[in-house]
């Protein structure tokens, strides 16, 4: 006659107790790593201007023509691109300068934020590693010198243009829904059924929302070594907010493909092109 086998109900609970620990620890462990390696962008700073993308000598332009007509020339591009004038002052004395290690201080610009965009297009989050904000900030400072001599007048224009609508879909919790789902015992035989419980899931549903952006592109315009020049640097702007572009300002990530200072860049080269045709018309 075959003995019974005597199940220790110590023992049992004790390898119970061991499998799920263990099933546990390795749940925990790829939780926060998956955790870890999908962590997204909620807000990004929004800083990003024509002056990230353009080296120093791009943004100054020199001109054979006189500094009203050089004037005239950017509000009639701008009215012809279905933009606005925002300020335009006649009695303006900035100067801008290239810097002797502009190019060079561009290009290490270039290696901090060329990783940073990285890390946006793909929404995966990179940290900024120490002292690397800080060091953005003053190769940004150092590329261009602004002087307000008292002896020169010029033009300064505050335009607006570049009108462009940005959608994005994101979603919402409406409610939850309830399942129940299976739970079970893992012993040496396997796994063991143990009963029926609830589960409460978020219910989602997708919305859209559309922004109306623009791009601001200041132009100063002086006389330097008897020639007119100009200078020009550009922004977008969110219509319905009132953040403006700065060190200090943040906007959602969503929004980025619209505001990385690219679209200013292009805008102002156009205005380039367009006044250096001016040149050789009669």
């Amino acid at each position: 006659m075959e003995k019974p086998v005597l199940v220790s109900f110590r023992s049992f609970y004790r390898n119970w107790s061991f499998l799920l620990f263990v099933s546990l620890l390795i749940w925990c462990s790829l939780f926060i790593g998956c955790a870890a390696s999908t962590k997204r962008y909620d807000k990004i700073p929004y800083c990003w201007t024509s002056d990230h993308h353009l080296y120093p000598d791009e943004r100054i332009l020199t001109l054979n023509l006189s500094q009203k007509s050089t004037a005239d020339g950017i509000i009639k591009w701008v009215n012809e691109k279905g933009g606005k004038i925002i300020e335009n002052n006649n009695n303006c004395s900035t100067v801008a300068k290239l810097q002797p290690d502009s190019k060079k201080n561009f290009l290490a610009v270039q290696n901090i934020v060329k990783k940073e965009w990285n890390a946006y297009d793909e929404n995966k989050y990179r940290k900024w590693e120490e002292g690397e904000w800080e060091k953005l900030q003053q190769l940004s400072k150092s590329q261009i010198n602004f002087t307000n001599p008292h002896d020169k007048h010029g033009y300064c224009l505050k335009t607006k243009l570049g009108r462009r609508e940005y959608t994005i879909e994101y979603l919402v919790q409406v409610g939850t829904v309830t399942t129940m789902q299976p739970t079970y015992i893992y012993t040496k035989s396997g796994p063991m059924f143990a009963g029926m419980i609830p589960v409460h899931n978020p219910q989602m549903e997708t919305r859209k929302k559309t922004n109306l952006f623009f791009s601001q592109i200041d132009f100063f315009i002086f006389s330097d070594q008897e020639s007119t020049k100009i200078y020009a640097v550009g922004v977008p702007l969110e219509e319905s907010s009132p953040v403006k572009v700065g060190c200090d300002a943040t906007i959602g990530h969503s929004w980025w493909p619209t505001v990385t200072g690219k679209d200013e860049a292009l805008l102002i080269k156009e205005a380039y092109a367009y006044l250096k045709n001016l040149e050789f018309q009669p």
